[in-house]
Parts: structure tokens; C-alpha cells; sequence
């Protein structure tokens, strides 16, 4: 008999489940479903149970939600047998967030920058049509991406990458800010400069405006957190200066250069109707930007008429019930949401806690304290930009409710500095020789 001792090691798991990340929208199983992080669920489990949390005070919060909403789901299977599929949906951002937690340090810089390159590599395919592989790429997107349409760059919403619609593209590339600027400010690796400068050139192509927004409010924030409440103490030293002119620059881009994308017909469509004093007007204008504002607001207000929910998975069923007179008047003449309404559709709100509080009502009261909190407590220069975009993700914009990505940002928000200890499990074998 022989002992064999096999070491596991952390940083390993923590960076097979950050390239999963970028992937979640590659079928695994033939389901209508755009995202599937499977695997990415199934290593979570495994690894919550093998390798010690590292959690704080507040983090009792997100481990007090899901507790709340595994009774809940408990309750509602044993009476209805439904729900389950949404609860899994559900517990993935947390379980995600959990793993993360005060290790997103061990994410290695060399994977970072291979990420970058093969996003480079399938926009410089997509932008030249480059032959052959720019036939195979679309050939296996549009098999193996849900809702995935041919590539091009011509069209007024610009590329996809490895998502079903360019928007998307916002998580991957805030999360690769984020960890980038995480490395430049705790570890000073200064070779991930230029890898940001490739990020904003990928962001522009993708000619997607939920893209630049998000764009636009992180660096805000990053750039806005070095200085106190009182902006009137700004320095106006050259660094200062040279970093608000990119700003700028960053903003007109679209403007100068890409007048047939998103960014420029969604500032139009602003402009027309705060010209014309008619805001209203502007939910039927921009339809695609309103129906994730009606269908958010919805889920937020459908408290007042079921405080405990609709139940899990229940209220994309029930959402034209959840508002009053003026709200089904909109959805009635609104250009996406009617369809849904005269044929009895389906329809999820457009980010987790929306979702999660049309579903189960007052009991998401504790996720809202935690993301709170989160953005109160954080401190640092690239911690400002995260606490400008986490709200948008995962409460008032766009963020995909399984998508890991949102809740890797989330843990970095949270994460203490320069912790790259990683643990390891050495589980023993025997066998005979």
C-alpha cells in the first residue's frame, strides 16, 4: 500500500472559474437559455465546501439571503413544485461572490492579458472578415450562442464577442477594468496599461450603448473617488488634467467617429425629447433603454401589491399586474413590451434584485443592505469606479441574473488589499502498487 498526496491549490480553482466567466453564454446543454454557467455552479458547491470562507461582518447579509430565499424555495416546491430552475438561477451570483471574496488577488495577470488578446484577435476577425475565420467564427456562434445573429461591423449595434448581442460585452469588459486597475494600484504591474487601451478600442467597436454607459460611469466614478465630497478642492495638476481630457475624449469618440451606433441614436433620441419637454415621450423613442426601466420599476413596485412576491419564478408571469392604470397603458403601446402583454409572455425584469424582489417581496430587503453598504464602506480609487457601476448591474440597468461576472466585481469591491495567500486541500489516496 502506497499513500499518494495530491495538493489542490485555490488560486487554481479561482482561475478556472474567471475564464469561465467569459464563456457563459456557450451552450453546455441544448436550452433556449442565453447564459449557462454550469459549471461555474457546480465548482462553487465543491469549492464552498473544500476551502475556507473568508468573509466579513456584512457578508452575513448575502449568506442571510440566501438562507431566506432557500426556505422560501423549500416552501413553495413542497405546496406548487415550482421554481426550481430559478432558484438555482438565483443562487449562483452569491455562491459566485463567496468564492471570490478576498481572493480575487490570486486571478493570475498572464491569464488577464491571454483573455485581452483573444478578444483583439475575434474583433480584428469580425471588423476585416478576415477568410475562413471569420466564417468559421460565425458558423460556431451562431450554433453555439443563443440568439446569435451574423457577425458584422457594419450594422448600427457593431460586434459581438462571444455574447449574443453586443451589449453584453459591458460585464466582461468592466470586470477586466476592474481586476486591471486592481493590479496597477496593489501590485503596481504596470504592463497591464496598454491592456486597458485595448479594452477601449473593443468597447468602441462593439458600438453598443449599455457599453459606453457603463464605460463612462466607471471611469467617472474612478476618477471622482480621489477627491473629498467638496469638488471644489480639485487640483488642477497635469495628471488631473490629462485624465479629464481622456474622458472627453472618450465620451465624443462615438460622436466623431461612429455616427451609426447606439450611443449617438440614444443621445439623439434624449436630446429630442428634453427639447421638446416631453420625457414621457421618450419611453416610446428609445424602447429598447425603457423596457429595462419599466420592467425594473415594475419588480420594485409589485411589492406594494404582493409584499411576500409572486413566488420564485412567478413574477415574469404576473408583471402587467404589478403596476397601476398609467403602467399598463405604456406596455400597451410600447413597441417591445406589447407584444408580451396581448400574448401572455413571459417577461423578467433586467437585473438580480429586481428579480429577486418581484419574486419573494420584503425578503430581498437584506441583498439591498449589503449592496448598500458595500458602496458606503468601499474605499480607493478603483473601488470608486465599481461602486458607479454595481448599482446599475444589479439593480437599476442591465445585469443577467446567473451572470458571474457582476458578482466577481462585486467581491473585488468587498475584497481586502493585497491578500494572494491561496489554501490548499491535500486529500489522500491508496492504492496498490
Amino acid at each position: 500500500m502506497k499513500s499518494v498526496r495530491l495538493k489542490i491549490n485555490s488560486g487554481l480553482i479561482i482561475n478556472l472559474m474567471f475564464l469561465l466567466s467569459f464563456l457563459i453564454y456557450i451552450k453546455k446543454i441544448p436550452i433556449e437559455t442565453e447564459t449557462q454557467p454550469i459549471f461555474i455552479f457546480i465548482i462553487s458547491i465543491v469549492y464552498i465546501f473544500t476551502f475556507r470562507l473568508r468573509t466579513t461582518s456584512k457578508d452575513f447579509l448575502i449568506i442571510l439571503q440566501m438562507l431566506l430565499l432557500t426556505t422560501y424555495f423549500v416552501i413553495q416546491y413542497l405546496v406548487f413544485q415550482t421554481g426550481i430552475l430559478e432558484y438555482i438561477t438565483f443562487l449562483i451570483g452569491p455562491l459566485v461572490y463567496l468564492v471570490f471574496l478576498n481572493r480575487v488577488h490570486t486571478i493570475s495577470v498572464l491569464l488577464i492579458k491571454w483573455i485581452i488578446i483573444v478578444f483583439l484577435f475575434l474583433t480584428i476577425i469580425i471588423l476585416f472578415r478576415i477568410p475562413g475565420f471569420y466564417d468559421i467564427l460565425n458558423w460556431l456562434t451562431q450554433v453555439f450562442i443563443s440568439r446569435s445573429q451574423e457577425h458584422t461591423s457594419s450594422s448600427i449595434r457593431g460586434v459581438s464577442l462571444l455574447t449574443p448581442e453586443p451589449s453584453y460585452f459591458a460585464f466582461p469588459l468592466i470586470l477586466l477594468l476592474s481586476i486591471i486597475d486592481l493590479k496597477l494600484e496593489e501590485e503596481n504591474i504596470k504592463s497591464l496599461k496598454k491592456y486597458r487601451l485595448v479594452l477601449f478600442f473593443i468597447a468602441l467597436v462593439t458600438k453598443s450603448a449599455l457599453v459606453f454607459f457603463y464605460l463612462i460611469f466607471y471611469l467617472l466614478g474612478k476618477y471622482l473617488s480621489r477627491y473629498s465630497l467638496n469638488l471644489f478642492k480639485i487640483k488642477f495638476s497635469t495628471k488631473n488634467i490629462v485624465i479629464g481630457i481622456s474622458l472627453i475624449v472618450i465620451l465624443l469618440m462615438p460622436f466623431l467617429f461612429l455616427r451609426n451606433s447606439r450611443p449617438v441614436q440614444v443621445a439623439e433620441n434624449v436630446y429630442k425629447s428634453v427639447s421638446k419637454g416631453d420625457m414621457f415621450g421618450l419611453l416610446f423613442r428609445e424602447s429598447s433603454g425603457s423596457t429595462r426601466f419599466i420592467i425594473n420599476t415594475l419588480g420594485v413596485i409589485s411589492i406594494q401589491k404582493e409584499p411576500f412576491g409572486w413566488g420564485i419564478g412567478e413574477f415574469k408571469y404576473n408583471f402587467f399586474k404589478a403596476g397601476n392604470t398609467k403602467f399598463k397603458e405604456v406596455i400597451k403601446k410600447h413597441e417591445v413590451l406589447r407584444a408580451f402583454y396581448y400574448n401572455d409572455n413571459p417577461v423578467k425584469t433586467q437585473t438580480y434584485l429586481t428579480n429577486l424582489t418581484g419574486d419573494i417581496g420584503i425578503f430581498s430587503l437584506p441583498l439591498f443592505l449589503f449592496i448598500i453598504i458595500s458602496i458606503y464602506k468601499a474605499k480607493g480609487e478603483t473601488r470608486g469606479g465599481i461602486k458607479w457601476v454595481i448599482p446599475l448591474m444589479l439593480i437599476i440597468v442591465q445585469g443577467q441574473m446567473s451572470n458571474p461576472a457582476i458578482w466577481i466585481i462585486l467581491a473585488i469591491l468587498n475584497s481586502n488589499k493585497f491578500d494572494t495567500t491561496t489554501d490548499t486541500i491535500t486529500p489522500t489516496k491508496n492504492h496498490i502498487q
